[in-house]
C-alpha cells in the first residue's frame, strides 16, 4: 500500500492507531503513536483508516523514490517459483485474504537481471504503463497498490522484458507476453498460496520461465544486422543521389550557397584545409545528385574572400566534359558566384 504522510493509520498486529510521519521506502514508514512517539512499521503491518488524513504541508517527503520501490526477496525459493519472473498479488491483511487492498509487486527469480515494462489494460480498454525499471536477480519490484474495488485494472496486461546476461556472450531474445488472471480466484482464499520468499500468502502468476528463454541465433542475427546496414547504406545513398533537390529554383535549376556557415554549424573549430574540403566534398555531392536527377543549370554562391574557393571549383569543373562555367549575375549575385551549365 503507498501512504503519505498524514495518513491515519491502526496497527494490524497491535493495538492502537498513529500518524504516519515520514516515508522510509516503499514498504516502511515512520508512525508516530497516540502518545507522541515514533516508530518504524512495514506498510504491511498498517492499514489507513478510510478517508482521515492529516494534511501537511511538506509533500515532498511523499513520494517514494525509485531505489526503495525494489528489494531483495529471502532465500526461501520454492523449487517451482525458482527462475521465474511472477507477477504476485498480496494482501496487506493476512488473517482476511478475500478483503481489503492488495500490494502489486513484480519478482525476478531467474539467474540474470532484466529490464521490463509492465502495461495493464483498464476500464475502457486502453493501456496503462503501470513500471519500466530494471530489476536485479532475486529481487522483487513494487508497483502499486491496487483497491479493491479497482482490481478488475490489473488483471489484463503485457509484460515485455529483456534479459541481461552480461557475464555470456550468448544473446537472449526480447520477451513479450500477456497476462490475464481470473478476477473470481481473488474471493476464494484456496486460491492464495504461501509464497517462501514472501513469508506470506498471496495470488502468484507466472509471467515467464527462465527454461523458456530462447538464444538469438548468431547466423540470423548476423544475417539481420546485414540487413540492416544495407538498409542504412541504401537510405544513405538515396539521401546522397537527391542533396540538389533541397535547392532546386525551378525546373532543372538549383541554388547552392557554399558559405561554411551553411554547411557545417561548427565551422569555427576547424582549420582552414578542413573547411575548404567541407566546401569541396558538398560541391562534389551536389554535381553528382545533379546529374543523377538531369538539372541543367547550378549557381554555386561561393563568396568572394581571397578567392581560393573559387578558384578550387572552377579546376574541378575544368576536369568535367560535359560541365561549363561562367561568372553569375552579377547584379543578382556580385561578383561571388559561379553559374555552372550541365549538358547531356
Amino acid at each position: 500500500m503507498i501512504f503519505k504522510i498524514g495518513d491515519k493509520v491502526k496497527f494490524l498486529n497491535e493495538v492502537g492507531e498513529g500518524v504516519i510521519v515520514k516515508i522510509k521506502s516503499a514498504i516502511e514508514v515512520e508512525v508516530e503513536t497516540e502518545d507522541g512517539f515514533s516508530f518504524p512499521y512495514l506498510t504491511r503491518n498498517l492499514i489507513r483508516l478510510s478517508g482521515e488524513t492529516i494534511e501537511d504541508d511538506d509533500s515532498s517527503q511523499n513520494e517514494i523514490s525509485e531505489e526503495f520501490r525494489s528489494e531483495a526477496v529471502s532465500s526461501f525459493i520454492d523449487k517451482n517459483e525458482k527462475n521465474r519472473v511472477l507477477l504476485t498479488f498480496i494482501p496487506y491483511d493476512q488473517n482476511l485474504l478475500i478483503a481489503g487492498d492488495l500490494e502489486l509487486k513484480i519478482t525476478n527469480l531467474m539467474e540474470f537481471p532484466i529490464q521490463f515494462r509492465v502495461l495493464t489494460k483498464v476500464d475502457n480498454g486502453e493501456f496503462k504503463q503501470l513500471a519500466a525499471a530494471a530489476l536485479q536477480s532475486k529481487e522483487s519490484y513494487f508497483l502499486e497498490n491496487v483497491n479493491r474495488d479497482d482490481l478488475s485494472n490489473y488483471l489484463e496486461g503485457y509484460f515485455q522484458m529483456i534479459i541481461c546476461n552480461e557475464n555470456d556472450s550468448k544473446i537472449f531474445n526480447p520477451v513479450n507476453v500477456s497476462f490475464k488472471v481470473r478476477g473470481s480466484k481473488f474471493y476464494k482464499e484456496s486460491s492464495y498460496k504461501n509464497i517462501g520468499f514472501e513469508s506470506r500468502q498471496a495470488i502468484v502468476y507466472n509471467l515467464f520461465d527462465q527454461n523458456e528463454a530462447s538464444i538469438v541465433d548468431e547466423s540470423e542475427y548476423a544475417k539481420k544486422q546485414s540487413e540492416s546496414e544495407t538498409k542504412v547504406k541504401k537510405a544513405e545513398e538515396q539521401k546522397y543521389k537527391n542533396e540538389i533537390l533541397k535547392h532546386a529554383v525551378g525546373e532543372k535549376r538549383a541554388e547552392v550557397d557554399m558559405h561554411i556557415w551553411e554547411l557545417e554549424p561548427d565551422y569555427q573549430q576547424l582549420k582552414k584545409e578542413e573547411l575548404l574540403s567541407i566546401q569541396m566534398a558538398y560541391l562534389v555531392k551536389c554535381i553528382d545528385s545533379a546529374l543523377e536527377h538531369e538539372f541543367e543549370k547550378i549557381v554555386f554562391i561561393h563568396g568572394v574572400g581571397v578567392g581560393r574557393l573559387r578558384k578550387e571549383i572552377r579546376s574541378y569543373l575544368d576536369e568535367k566534359d560535359n560541365i561549363s562555367y561562367k561568372d553569375a549575375s552579377m547584379q543578382k549575385y556580385g561578383v561571388g558566384a559561379t553559374e555552372v551549365h550541365i549538358k547531356y
